[in-house]
């Protein structure tokens, strides 16, 4: 259940005096690391520095 929705149930058991129970339930998203953290910019782009390391979340488009 959403944080929003969940929420908005609690409010509603509170006006009502309905119980409102939330499922609960684990997500494992499968992320990938992104470091080398100090690297060089890259001189065409300007682009490509990384000040820290950090893992973010990994998708695969299928086609």
């Amino acid at each position: 259940m959403s944080t929003k929705l969940f929420v908005c149930a609690a409010a509603l058991a509170a006006v009502t005096g309905v119980a409102v129970s939330a499922a609960s339930a684990q997500v494992t998203i499968p992320t990938v690391a992104i470091g080398n953290p100090g690297n060089a910019t890259d001189p065409t782009t300007g682009l490509g520095t990384v000040d820290y390391a950090y893992r973010i979340g990994a998708t695969s488009m299928k086609t």
